[in-house]
């Protein structure tokens, strides 16, 4: 059995257990069973170092927005988008290799799947869930879309 068989079957566990007739249960589409990881940008650090490189980038393109359009001041800014420059350019040096060394790892899965079902007035309609499951393939969260 195959981890998108397994999920498929707690699914139908999860939906046998949460529907107001689960006799009425006709799947319609399956999504691909999709593996979600704790990358480095999702790690305090990656996201400060992407809030740093963001706000570092920003201020490049002020000073060189001030530099092209020239005028008195352009030299006067030229040492600050210079130092700027060095900034950025570390900053992605840290953050590259950081993230070169950031040993992702397995959170769990995400499964997307419609169906039709009788709601609670007995009529047919179609649902579209996102189901979420831990490394074990255990149904942990549920949005209905």
């Amino acid at each position: 059995m195959t981890k998108a068989d397994i999920a498929k079957k707690r699914v139908k566990e999860y939906l046998n257990e949460y529907l107001n007739d689960n006799r009425s249960y006709l799947p319609a589409v399956w999504g691909s069973l999709i593996s979600n990881y704790y990358e480095f940008d999702d790690t305090e650090q990656g996201t400060a170092l992407n809030k740093s490189l963001f706000e570092v980038k920003e201020k490049q393109a002020v000073y060189d927005r001030m530099m092209k359009n020239g005028g008195n001041d352009s030299a006067e800014y030229a040492p600050f988008r210079c130092a700027n420059k060095h900034v950025l350019d570390s900053l992605q040096k840290v953050y590259n290799t950081l993230k070169k060394q950031h040993k992702r790892f397995l959170t769990g899965y995400t499964l997307r799947h419609k169906f039709r079902a009788k709601n609670a007035m007995g009529g047919y309609m179609v649902y579209e869930y996102i189901f979420y499951f831990d490394r074990d393939l255990l149904v942990v969260d549920v949005n209905v879309l």
